[in-house]
């Protein structure tokens, strides 16, 4: 029965997410599908707790450091995941570049990662995987802060300064993150550990792209005075990137939430570590 709860949870969640991004769904189905979802989540947890071989042992989550770092997990996948998703309607839409000036300005942020990841995994084992997140969510928020700056004449260079800290930002949270959830999970629970971080993966940034994707398109609407456009993607320069800097606003907030986290579970293992 949990496998089965978690499938119809997980399904209605995607749908409803679906739904709020393409607009092809009525509101009142979304509301159904959420519900559905947080029906089945509440079912899942009260028959995993009395199952003797449950899929997912719930006592990990007594663990704060553990739930907070999938908490954080979840929140950059979102941010990312939603963020990228609207970076190729700027660049071609906005700064009119052609398909593949916009692959290569898209590649800054991934290689900016893989060249910072290997270094800061390395380093989190010399000092602390807490204290390295943390200052990778602070990197990320500066990186989002000037990213929130971009307009309708930004240069190359400007494109590139601005996203090179968030790269720097993702890749010194990502691989100190994992293996902090790794690390926080019993070692017999090593396998299940690892189920939930791709689990977390997958639904942030599937909420990601869905949330911040119907986010902009509402607010270009707005900006550009509420006509309905066949698609938004034709509304007026000044809309979409006014409606671009709002979802980058948003973006903040929800990495300013994970880093009050991140803090406060750094906190926590300093005080512990004195004690």
């Amino acid at each position: 029965p949990g496998a089965a709860l978690l499938f119809v949870g997980l399904s209605s969640l995607l749908f409803a997410l679906t739904g709020i991004q393409s607009g092809e769904i009525e509101t009142v189905l979304i509301l159904v599908l959420a519900g559905i979802f947080v029906v089945t989540l509440v079912v899942f947890i009260r028959v995993e707790k009395r199952s003797a071989e449950p899929m997912i042992d719930l006592s990990m989550f007594s663990n704060r450091m553990f739930s907070v770092n999938l908490v954080t997990g979840f929140l950059a996948f979102v941010v990312t995941a939603g963020t990228m998703i609207l970076l190729p309607l700027y660049l071609q839409n906005v700064l009119r570049f052609g398909p593949q000036q916009t692959g290569l300005m898209m590649a800054i942020t991934p290689l900016t990662v893989a060249l910072v990841a290997p270094f800061s995994g390395a380093l989190s084992d010399r000092v602390s995987s807490r204290l390295i997140t943390s200052i990778g969510l602070g990197v990320l928020l500066i990186g989002f802060l000037l990213v929130s700056t971009l307009n309708a004449e930004t240069s190359v260079l400007g494109y590139l300064l601005r996203f090179i800290p968030v790269g720097i930002g993702i890749g010194m949270f990502q691989s100190p993150n994992n293996s902090a959830i790794m690390g926080s999970a019993p070692r017999e629970r090593s396998g299940v550990a690892s189920s939930l971080l791709s689990l977390t993966r997958t639904v942030g940034q599937t909420t990601g792209i869905a949330m911040l994707g119907a986010f902009w398109e509402r607010r270009v609407t707005a900006l550009a005075g509420g006509v309905v456009f066949d698609s938004v993607t034709t509304a007026p320069i000044t809309a979409q990137v006014g409606g671009l800097r709002d979802t980058i606003h948003l973006v903040v907030v929800i990495i300013l939430l994970a880093l009050c986290l991140s803090l406060w579970a750094l906190s926590i293992w300093l005080r512990n570590k004195r004690d």
